[in-house]
C-alpha cells in the first residue's frame, strides 16, 4: 500500500464522532478526505472545513457536510 495512504487513514483513527476538522490538501490529505467520507457514509457526524476549492470539491463529491473557513 502507498505510504501517503496509510498515513491519511492513520490520521482518521484519531477523528471522534462531532468534531469539525481541518480538510488538508495535497496527496496524504486527499486519502484522508476518502477515509472522512466513509465514515460519514458509515453515520459518523463530521463537519469539515476545505482548506483549497479540490478538497471542496472532493469532500462535496462524498457527502462531507462543510463548513467555511471565514
Amino acid at each position: 500500500m502507498d505510504k501517503k495512504k496509510i498515513a491519511g487513514e492513520k490520521a482518521t483513527e484519531y477523528v471522534k464522532d462531532g468534531m469539525i476538522l481541518g480538510l488538508g490538501t495535497g496527496s496524504t490529505a486527499y486519502h484522508m478526505v476518502n477515509k472522512i467520507g466513509e465514515m460519514v457514509k458509515a453515520g459518523m457526524d463530521l463537519k469539515g472545513v476545505p482548506t483549497s476549492k479540490a478538497t471542496e470539491e472532493q469532500a462535496k463529491a462524498l457527502g462531507i457536510p462543510l463548513l467555511s473557513i471565514n
